[in-house]
C-alpha cells in the first residue's frame, strides 16, 4: 500500500514535495498470543550501506512493501520473494465486534477501514497494523471495548473518532502514529452518558489536515500531543475539567485555539507556536494562570480574540505573547484583556524566553522534524534515505542554508543545496546578530510602537 506524504503544508510554498512511502511488514507469530509484547521484526538497519536490495531483511520504503529476507516467498511469511505483501494481510473494511474478529485481525497489515463495536468488554491491541486508508471509529454502535493501542500503525488518512458508544474505553494509545485527517474524541449523545477516556496518546503525531477535537471529557487527565506541529484547522479543548495542563512542544501552527470550560486547566504552553490563521478563546478557565506562546508572531484575528467568563481573579491569566508586535500586544491589553494580562517583549515575564527562543531557532533550523519517520514503535529503523528529499537530510525540513552535514548514512561530509520547498517564515531564515530596540532611535522594532526621537 503506498501513500503520499505533504512535505510542504503552508499556502506560501509554491510547489508541494511529496515523498511515495511504502509502509512496512510485520510478521505474525502465531506461538505468541501476548500480542502487546510481541515482536515485530522489521529489520535492522545497522551496517546496511546500499538501499533497495529485496531479500536483506531490511524494509526499505520506496521500493519495498515488506523484507523478511530468506523467508520471503516462504508459508508462513507474509511477503512474496518481491517485497510485497501477499494479499491475506491486505484488509478492507474490518469490524470488530467481538473477540473472535478480533484475533482474525491480527492479520491485517493494512486495512480500508476499523470500526469497532465490541460486545464484551476488551482491551485492544492491533500491533501488526501499519497503514489504514479510511477512519479508525468507535462512534456507531455501542462499544465495550476498555482500551485501545495500536502501537505500529503510522498513518490513518481519514479519521480518528470515537464517541461515547465507547464509554468505557479509558486510554487510547497510538505510539508510532505520525499522520491523520482529523483527531476527534467527544460525545456526540449526551443520553447514554459521559465518556470515562483518562488518557490520550498520539505521541508522534506530526500534523493533521483537520480538527483536532476532544470535547465532554470528564476523567481525560492525560493527553500527549508531543509531536504535533501542524494543525491546519481548530485546536479545540472544551469540557475537560480534569486536565490541569495543556503542553505542545512542538506546535507551529494552527487556525484557531478553543480553551472552553476548563475548570482544573493551570496552563496551557506552546513554546514554537508561531502562527494563528483565526484566533484565540480562553472561555470560563477559572484556573488558568498562564497562556504561553512566547514564540508567536503572526497572531491571526486578534479582533476576535476572547478572554471571557469565569477566570482566575484579579488580574486574570497573563498571556506571554513576547513575539508579537508592539501595537498587537497592546490591543490585547486595552481591549480583549479586561480580566488578563497580556505580555510582550522587554517584559520581565519574556524575558525568560529570548534565550530559549534563540537556541530552538537555531538548533532546530527548519519548521518539520520528520527525524522520527525512520523509527516505529518496535524501536526498529526503516531506511528513508532514498524517499526524502536533500531538505530532509539530518531530519528537518526548510533548512536553506549550506553547510556541511555528515553522519553514518553519508559516510562522508557533503555541501547541502536548497530544496525547492523554500523558507517563507521570518523567524526560522538565518539572522544576524542584532542590538536590542532601543526606544527614541528612529528605528522601529516589533516591541515599539512608534520611532520619532521627538516626544
Amino acid at each position: 500500500m503506498r501513500v503520499f506524504l505533504p512535505l510542504c503544508l503552508f499556502g506560501l510554498l509554491l510547489e508541494p514535495t511529496r515523498a511515495l512511502v511504502d509502509f512496512p511488514d510485520a510478521k505474525i507469530d502465531s506461538s505468541k498470543p501476548n500480542l502487546l509484547t510481541a515482536g515485530l521484526p522489521w529489520g535492522n538497519t545497522a551496517g546496511k550501506k546500499k538501499a533497495g536490495i529485496c531479500g536483506d531483511g531490511v524494509t526499505d520504503l520506496q521500493t519495498e512493501e515488506c523484507d523478511e529476507g530468506k523467508e520471503n516467498g516462504e508459508p508462513e511469511s507474509v511477503c512474496f520473494t518481491n517485497c510485497t505483501f501477499k494479499p491475506e494481510v491486505k484488509c478492507g473494511e474490518v469490524l470488530i465486534d467481538t473477540t473472535t474478529a478480533l484475533e482474525e485481525a491480527q492479520v491485517c497489515r493494512t486495512a480500508e477501514k476499523i470500526v469497532f463495536e465490541l460486545d464484551t468488554p476488551t482491551d485492544v491491541v492491533l500491533p501488526n497494523l501499519v497503514f489504514v486508508s479510511g477512519n479508525v471509529e468507535g462512534n456507531q454502535g455501542p462499544n465495550l471495548m476498555t482500551s485501545l493501542s495500536m502501537p505500529n500503525v503510522i498513518a490513518i488518512l481519514d479519521r480518528i473518532v470515537f464517541g461515547v458508544e465507547s464509554k468505557d474505553t479509558v486510554s487510547i494509545d497510538f505510539p508510532s502514529l505520525l499522520f491523520t485527517a482529523k483527531l476527534e474524541f467527544r460525545r456526540f449523545n449526551q443520553e447514554i452518558g459521559d465518556m470515562k477516556l483518562r488518557s490520550a496518546s498520539l505521541p508522534k503525531l506530526i500534523s493533521t489536515n483537520f480538527d483536532v477535537e476532544l470535547q465532554n471529557l470528564p476523567e481525560l487527565s492525560v493527553l500527549v500531543l508531543d509531536s504535533l506541529e501542524f494543525c491546519r484547522e481548530d485546536l479545540d479543548l472544551i469540557s475537560l475539567p480534569s486536565l490541569v495542563s495543556v503542553s505542545l512542544p512542538s506546535l507551529f501552527h494552527t487556525r484557531d485555539v478553543i480553551l472552553k470550560d476548563m475548570e482544573g486547566l493551570v496552563s496551557f504552553d506552546a513554546p514554537k507556536l508561531y502562527s494563528l490563521q483565526g484566533k484565540v478563546d480562553i472561555l470560563d478557565v477559572p484556573a488558568l494562570k498562564v497562556f504561553s506562546t512566547p514564540q508567536l508572531t503572526l497572531g491571526g484575528d486578534i479582533p476576535n480574540w476572547k478572554v471571557e467568563g469565569n477566570l482566575i481573579s484579579p488580574s486574570g491569566p497573563l498571556l506571554e505573547l513576547c513575539s508579537l508586535p508592539a501595537f498587537e500586544v497592546n490591543y490585547i491589553q486595552n481591549t480583549i484583556c479586561t480580566s488578563c494580562t497580556a505580555a510582550g517583549a522587554q517584559t520581565p515575564e519574556c524575558a525568560r524566553t529570548d534565550k530559549e527562543k534563540e537556541k530552538s531557532v537555531e538548533k532546530n533550523g527548519g519548521l518539520f522534524d520528520l527525524s522520527g519517520l525512520t523509527y516505529l514503535g518496535s524501536g526498529e529503523k526503516f531506511d528513508l534515505s532514498d524517499i526524502l528529499p536533500s531538505s530532509f537530510e539530518g531530519g528537518m525540513l526548510f533548512q536553506q542554508n549550506e553547510k556541511e552535514t555528515g553522519g553514518s548514512a553519508f559516510g562522508k561530509k557533503e555541501t547541502k543545496k536548497e530544496d525547492g520547498c523554500p523558507n517563507p517564515y521570518p523567524s526560522l531564515q538565518e539572522k544576524k546578530k542584532e542590538k536590542a530596540p532601543v526606544c527614541g532611535n528612529d528605528i522601529v522594532s516589533h516591541v515599539l510602537e512608534c520611532f520619532s526621537q521627538s516626544f
